[in-house]
């Protein structure tokens, strides 16, 4: 199988790429520039890399000559709410993701993978309170069942991608397109900090706003999106890709303290436990994302020290 790949050099494209090509397949690697290390080097069997446009639709059909499966990682990560910079980020994630798809439907492939965000669901961000820049969530632990309500433009981006992929599902026969809603994605070899250190009372609720406590190991994101690949039926699923606990305990008073209401907790929910479901991937394609070591490592790290 040849399987393409969009924003190879990024952190979480590149840990896609080198989990296909150990798994043996032929891997197309997309990116606007080339990777400074050695994993995009055009020297590894079995991966063939383009340095293209994907604002630009012609460069996207013939970087997918080939192709049998496209996994659309590329597009802006998290960007800031002033006019000049949304509008430009908008532009960026939409378009390329509509070039994709569209480029993917013109070669005749039917097995997708895009990667969105649980910033999707419009519950989560860097600022919650007053400014009402977030949507309170119905029910935790979030479930792909629970409403999208965006308010941010890039959670209103990745959504975005996601209805187009809905779109293509339906106008399209025999199409598969998995979205994976990731959380805070971790590497191994990242030598900062947690993103969110060891909370207190005093400061819970402030750490627990910015992505509720979720963790998305970068290396479970290429086995959800294999499973997605050779696995999901046609039509369009969305799929929290994160592990089942929580990076640290939370309490229900800090939830009430960040969406100044009280939010419902369902199927006996534990603080140990993530509050957004991955359960579907488990029941759906057999996967269960632990807490790496690595990340033990440095929580724990960090509880000494803090």
């Amino acid at each position: 199988m040849r399987i393409a790949v969009t924003g190879s050099t990024g952190k979480v494209g590149s840990s896609i790429v080198q989990h296909f090509l150990r798994l043996g397949y032929e891997v197309v690697a997309i990116d606007r520039r080339l990777s400074d290390g050695p994993a995009e080097a055009t020297i590894v069997p079995g991966l063939t890399s383009h340095v293209i446009d994907l604002k630009n639709y012609g460069q996207v059909v013939e970087a997918l000559d080939r192709c049998d499966a496209v996994c659309h990682v590329a597009g802006l990560p998290w960007f800031g709410d002033t006019p000049a910079i949304y509008a430009s980020g908008i532009e960026n994630n939409v378009v390329t993701t509509s070039n994709v798809f569209e480029a993917a439907m013109e070669r005749g492939i039917k097995r997708i993978v895009y990667t969105s965000s649980v910033h999707a669901y419009g519950v989560i961000g860097s600022q919650i309170g007053p400014d009402t820049m977030t949507s309170p969530p119905d029910y935790f632990p979030i479930d792909e069942d629970h409403p999208c309500r965006p308010i941010r433009p890039y959670s209103v981006s990745k959504l975005f991608g996601e209805i187009l992929a809905q779109a293509v599902c339906t106008r399209v026969k025999g199409v598969s397109i998995a979205s994976l809603r990731l959380g805070g994605v971790m590497l191994p070899r990242e030598e900062s900090r947690p993103s969110m250190p060891p909370p207190t009372d005093s400061d819970g609720h402030h750490h627990l706003r910015g992505a509720l406590f979720c963790v998305t190991p970068v290396e479970s994101i290429g086995i959800v999106a294999h499973a997605a690949i050779v696995s999901q039926p046609a039509g369009h699923q969305s799929f929290n890709v994160m592990s089942h606990q929580s990076l640290h305990d939370w309490k229900p008073a800090w939830l009430e303290r960040v969406y100044e209401r009280e939010i419902p907790i369902r199927n006996n929910l534990q603080p140990h436990q993530a509050l957004i479901s991955s359960d579907k991937i488990r029941l759906q394609f057999g996967i269960t994302i632990d807490l790496p070591q690595y990340v033990m490592d440095r929580r724990n790290a960090n509880a000494v020290t803090t």
